[in-house]
């Protein structure tokens, strides 16, 4: 599966934006949450701004 060969989990959720959000924040294990539009556009090095 495509998801295991980058390390990816694939969850399965209703049809809802707002709660596939929330599904997915409550599995997440990191210390650092970013919910990324898929048509967002990034400056340079948004990930060096994080840290």
């Amino acid at each position: 599966m495509l998801c295991q060969t980058h390390g990816a989990l694939w969850v399965t959720a209703t049809p809802c934006r707002g709660e596939q959000l929330r599904q997915g924040a409550a599995l997440a294990g990191h210390e650092i949450l970013w919910f990324l539009h898929a048509d967002a556009e990034l400056d340079s090095q948004p990930l060096s701004a994080l840290r």
